[in-house]
Parts: structure tokens; sequence; C-alpha cells
């Protein structure tokens, strides 16, 4: 549905249109020249999911760092303000993570270092939590991601190495362990399967280790050391579009079902 934000359950395939909220819907609908991100998760305290919209209005206007927040209720249908953020700058392209009912993202509160912390908003407690991520890196490209129910980092340097930490023990920043280093990474991809360095996604990790990730127009499975497989996925990765991974329901909460 061409220019429309869509609620989804992709089993089922039923689905509703979420109405524009009550601020520009130009705005709403474009990422155009300030940092825009979409978050959804599900609040269990109140049997509700939540979508939550930022803006950060400092990628074009001085500090200080403001973000423009809203939050959408699937049981209501309809959108609220939501208290602004206005401590650190949204970082890039990167995503919103969900983890123990928490939606998280990464913000640069450094413009001269690149210092980076993460962001949390409780869905059911509405309110924001900020702490460290506790991980060295010299350089590349820094991405949030969910591995296993735990939260995740993504540092793919220059070098073409992929380094990845999961935080064992949520909320303790103490306890983030490097789980893996991709040696030659990059290196080791046809030029078709690298695609956008920026956009390499960590979709899920086995039992033995191996971890499967999203690259350009590729899926692959690497154990660290090399890359093991890969499978072709057409251009459904390319661009705007990003992959996820989901728990398979027939539960379909929405009220107006179509």
């Amino acid at each position: 549905i061409e220019g429309k934000l869509v609620l989804c359950n992709p089993s089922t395939r039923i689905y509703r249109v979420i109405p524009s909220p009550s601020f520009n819907e130009a705005i709403f609908l474009y990422n155009g020249p300030f940092h825009v991100r979409y978050g959804f998760g599900y609040d269990e305290s109140h049997d509700d999911y939540k979508v939550i919209y930022i803006k950060d209005t400092n990628y074009i206007f001085p500090e200080p760092y403001q973000y423009e927040t809203r939050m959408y209720s699937s049981k209501t249908n309809s959108w609220k303000k939501f208290d602004n953020y206005e401590k650190h700058r949204l970082q890039g392209t990167h995503d919103v993570i969900l983890v123990k009912g928490r939606l998280h993202w990464l913000v640069q509160y450094n413009r001269n270092t690149g210092s980076r912390d993460i962001v949390s908003l409780d869905l059911a407690e509405e309110e924001y939590h900020t702490f460290s991520h506790g991980v060295e890196y010299s350089s590349g490209v820094v991405s949030l991601v969910e591995l296993g129910g735990y939260l995740g980092l993504m540092n793919l340097m220059s070098g073409a190495d992929a380094n990845v930490w999961v935080m064992k023990e949520y909320g303790v920043t103490e306890s983030w362990t490097k789980v893996w280093t991709l040696s030659n990474f990059i290196d080791q991809l046809p030029r078709k399967c690298i695609g956008d360095r920026g956009k390499l996604k960590p979709l899920c990790w086995s039992k033995n280790r191996d971890i499967l990730i999203a690259s350009g127009q590729y899926v692959v499975v690497c154990n660290g050391k090399n890359v093991l497989r890969k499978s072709r996925v057409g251009s459904v990765f390319e661009h705007r579009i990003q992959p996820i991974v989901y728990i398979e329901s027939l539960v379909s909460p929405l009220i107006d079902q179509q």
C-alpha cells in the first residue's frame, strides 16, 4: 500500500492501515531532511501493540537536541503525543530494536568524538532510559541488533572484519560480551552480495554458533571464520526495505481486520 504505514501479521496476511497522526502527514510519511525512526512492539501489561514515531529535527537544526515523538496504540487505533527526548542525536539509518519489552536505538552524544549511547523506551511504563553499550571499537559502521533475545551490537570495520557483541545480562553494562569476530567477512562475498555496508544485518544464530546475516541481495551463513553458504533472495533487501525475524502466530489482535 504505497505511501501508507501498515500493521500486518505476515502469517495470516491480516493488516490494518494506520491512520495519520494529527501532525503534518507529509512529515509523517517522508524520511526527508531529518532522521525519522519507527519502532514496533507488544506491551504485555496492557495487551496492546504500539508503534513509536521519532523525528530528529537536529539533523538540520542546531542544538539543543530534540526529538518529535508520537506513539500509536492498536487498542485505541489512534496516536498520542509523547514526551520528547532532548539529550542526544539519532544515528543515521540504524534500526529501532525490540528487546525485553523495550525499544532501543543508538544516539550520538558527542559530535566531535562520535561517542554513542543506547536509548530505550519501556512500552508499558512509557519512559525513556539511557545506558552505555560498554563496547570498545576504533572505527567502522556500528549498528544495534537483536540476536536470540539478546540486545546486540555489530561493528563492521574498514578492514572487512565484523565484530558482534551481545548483552548477556540485560541492563548490566559489564555483561557485554564479544561472541563473533568474522574475519575478512566482506572479502569472502561476491560484489553483488555486499550491497550497502551500513545495512548488513545479523538475523539469528544457531546452537552451534553459526550466524545468519542479510547482506545486499543475499542471506549468508558464517561460522566466525568462513562464509559457509549463501542464498540469493533478489533485490528485496536493497534500498529502503529491510529484513526482520518474527515468530509465526495466527493471533491477529487488530480490530478492523482486512
